[in-house]
């Protein structure tokens, strides 16, 4: 069925991507990420409202450095990215926060 795959991209076959580059697009959730062995995220400017793929510690390994500036981040998950030393969260509208 062509309509329920339109718009949809799958990033499972990038399997030796490392650095994600996806700013200023109308991106609402980039769950899919933690299928990829990045070690760079940076995606602002979109619509992302939330972030608990970063509680994925098993699949997100490599992940170094996420910048997820200007969203619409609510929440705070317990972040569980063994390798993540920086997450920027700038213009956002957190509210809550499970960090631990």
């Amino acid at each position: 069925n062509k309509g329920e795959n339109e718009g949809k991209c799958y990033l499972d076959n990038y399997q030796y991507l490392r650095v994600l580059k996806i700013s200023a697009n109308a991106f609402t959730n980039i769950e899919q990420v933690k299928n990829l062995p990045i070690s760079l995220n940076v995606a602002k400017t979109n619509q992302i409202t939330d972030i608990d793929f970063l509680a994925d510690g098993e699949k997100l390994k490599f992940i170094q450095k996420v910048d997820l500036t200007t969203n619409k981040i609510t929440k705070l998950p317990h972040i569980l990215t063994p390798n993540l030393f920086k997450l920027v969260l700038d213009e956002n509208e957190i509210a809550t926060s499970e960090l631990k």
